[in-house]
């Protein structure tokens, strides 16, 4: 099969473990931790404020690149305190990584019993490729293969499945691909089973997330899912269902090379318009992700990073400016980003032979914005009342429960990019539906609260699709 083209020097990513595009690709990145040795965030005085961080945090944080002695304090904590708003008093500790057989069965404890607890899907993410990165593949892999059963054969009846098992079964994709054949053949074995069995219906998280991704597109349509998710194609090594899956994802798509390099230079176009939504914070990871690929549709995406004040943006024109000038030219029409491509050609690129040293690694901050946090969550508080009081007022009566709703969605997207200048329609249906965390405090959500049945909840869910 071949793959979308990549750059030849990706130097500008800063890591000495980024040794080449084609290397990272083949460990599936994103979907993949290094450890870093020596890394700033764990020196004596920074490594417990840089885990409290990590665990505080309500976006992702360090993604691919994590300070070894800041991973290993965040896996125990993150199995020792189930309670997630908790396990930043437990950064402080200086803690002995796992064991294979310890990450095993910790995995397996934590998925099996604990997966009820509050979640968000990069904290799942993180806690498996973590535990690959420490543990090693197979050991990471059984544990969450045990976990997964565990949580779906000894659940009372009655009682939901949490969010965890669910989040867990993406980078499970990953891992499949990585573990050894006798490993990841016993883990299907085990994961199909389940799927035979239907310990509870078809449809309910995991059951679904693991039919998509045993089974692709006959997963999908077993399922009956309104719409292909993630776990379906984006292991699937399908070109065209890769695309497929892109163009028809609902919301935000967030840059993912993996996916770039299966289904080709088209899926650069079909990411383009989110990733010039891409907030400030995010921007290095985009740029870092998509300065991998030497197609001529990277530069004028990489310039509107660079605008938004991307470091590893402007790296990556440093390295490879004089090789995309002919497609940076027509930006300089531009009226938003014109003065910057002239700037960006102006300059050329900065030779490989002249360059005294590879650049350091760009950090995320461990030191917190100055946000009026009371304020911002007392707003929130707010918010959720409004509405709440809106809809009990006007039930029934859809084109005043929709305007309850419209308003509560322009509330929070108000709240999101005036009071903590973040993408104003991210978390949206999580904080209506599932937790009511808007920055970091939990709250009972409309959901819980007004208790809508299916035909309300199909139609409140479908007014925050429209917005995300």
């Amino acid at each position: 099969m071949s793959h979308a083209k990549t750059v030849d020097d990706v130097s500008y990513i800063g890591h000495p473990e980024a040794t080449s595009a084609e290397a990272l690709l083949e460990r599936h990145y994103p979907h993949v931790r290094f450890l870093v040795e020596g890394h700033p965030h764990d020196a004596p005085k920074k490594v417990a404020k840089a885990t409290a961080k990590a665990f505080n945090v309500i976006d992702p944080h360090y993604r691919v690149w994590w300070p070894r002695e800041v991973a290993i304090r965040y896996l125990r904590g993150f199995v020792e305190q189930p309670v997630r708003n908790k396990r930043h008093e437990l950064a402080d500790r200086a803690v002995t990584p796992w064991s294979p057989a310890e990450a095993t069965a910790a995995l397996a404890e934590m998925i099996g019993k604990h997966h009820d607890t509050h979640i968000y899907a990069y904290d799942a993410e993180d806690f498996v490729l973590l535990s690959e990165a420490l543990v090693g593949t197979d050991a990471t892999v059984k544990g969450v293969v045990q976990g997964i059963d565990d949580a779906l054969r000894k659940t009372p009846a009655g009682k939901e499945v949490g969010y965890l098992p669910a989040y867990c079964v993406l980078p499970l994709g990953a891992l499949l691909l990585r573990a050894s054949p006798m490993v990841a053949a016993a883990a299907k074995r085990t994961l199909g089973a389940l799927l035979d069995e239907e310990p509870r219906p078809i449809g309910d998280w995991p059951l679904a997330q693991l039919a998509m991704l045993l089974h692709g597109r006959a997963g999908v349509e077993r399922i009956a899912a309104r719409w292909t998710q993630e776990e379906a194609y984006t292991f699937s090594g399908d070109p065209a269902y890769v695309r497929e899956g892109l163009a028809g994802h609902r919301g935000v798509r967030e840059i993912d090379a993996y996916k770039i390099w299966i289904a080709g230079d088209e899926a650069i176009d079909l990411y383009a318009k989110d990733i010039l939504k891409t907030r400030k914070g995010d921007a290095d990871f985009v740029a870092e992700g998509l300065g991998l690929f030497a197609s001529p549709r990277v530069a004028p995406l990489m310039l509107a990073l660079l605008a938004k004040k991307s470091v590893t943006a402007k790296r990556w024109f440093e390295l490879h400016g004089a090789r995309v000038a002919d497609a940076l030219a027509p930006m300089q029409k531009d009226k938003k980003l014109g003065a910057l491509a002239e700037e960006v050609l102006a300059r050329g690129a900065a030779s490989k032979a002249g360059a005294k040293k590879p650049p350091a690694a760009v950090e995320p901050p461990i030191e917190d914005e100055e946000l009026d946090e009371p304020a911002i969550e007392k707003a929130f508080d707010a918010l959720m009342d409004q509405l709440v009081t809106a809809i009990i007022a006007a039930r029934g009566k859809k084109a005043a429960e929709k305007r309850a709703w419209q308003e509560a969605i322009e509330g929070y997207m108000d709240i999101r990019s005036g009071m903590m200048n973040e993408d104003p329609s991210e978390y949206l249906g999580h904080f209506f539906m599932v937790d009511g965390v808007g920055l970091g405090e939990s709250r009972a959500t409309a959901w819980e609260r007004l208790s809508p049945n299916d035909e309300e909840s199909e139609r409140w869910s479908g007014y925050l699709d429209g917005a995300s």
